[in-house]
């Protein structure tokens, strides 16, 4: 769901904090997380303008279509993709920071 949709609960929010809350208790160390606007599976489903149950409806109104909400895609977003690779490289040297690693078992950088 978008970020403040009306009426609808803050899915991604919760969820960021409940898995955070767990990492917490387990010792885990949270190096970061990255939230997604993805599709609903109405605007693939080929009935989303007019289903009388449509998330489309439900999240973006009762004039929305599958043309005025569009889709989301996140292959061509530069920002999306660069910030999906620094939490990649944040993940790869809170993991190799860890625990000693052998020489011959090293990661090339």
């Amino acid at each position: 769901c978008p970020p403040g949709a009306k009426d609808v609960p803050p899915a991604a929010a919760t969820a960021l904090s409940q898995i955070g809350f767990w990492m917490a208790e387990e010792g885990i160390v949270n190096v970061g997380a990255m939230v997604l606007l993805g599709n609903l599976p109405c605007i693939r489903c080929g009935r989303g303008d007019w289903c009388e149950v449509s998330g489309i409806k439900m999240i973006y109104g009762p004039e929305a279509t599958v043309a005025s909400v569009g889709v989301h895609t996140f292959e061509e977003n530069d920002a999306v993709l660069d910030e999906a690779a620094q939490l990649g490289k944040a993940i790869r040297e809170a993991v190799l920071n860890s625990r000693p690693v052998p020489p011959s078992q090293e990661m090339p950088k």
